[in-house]
């Protein structure tokens, strides 16, 4: 069965969850991985990184963090422009 997908980004919950965890969170790849996916406890960390990594460069997602690593920026430039 297809995971929905939601319908203005295009993203799973799983992705949209794994793009915040980078974008939002400061996580690496693979923390974001193991966050946003329900993971076997045995998985190698070569394995979790490898499978994060094609997760980060898919055509959809990497948009994503790019578009909310954008929009903590421009919340940060306005926050320091509040307090000049």
């Amino acid at each position: 069965m297809a995971r929905a997908k939601d319908p203005v980004t295009g993203l799973t919950a799983q992705q949209e969850a794994f793009a915040k965890a980078i974008a939002l969170d400061g996580l690496s790849q693979s923390d974001a991985y193991r966050k946003a996916y329900n993971l076997s406890p045995d998985i190698t960390p070569s394995t979790v990184a490898e499978d994060a990594s094609h997760i980060a460069h898919n055509p959809n997602v990497l948009p994503r963090i790019q578009e909310l690593k954008a929009q903590v920026h421009a919340a940060m430039v306005g926050a320091q422009a509040w307090t000049l």
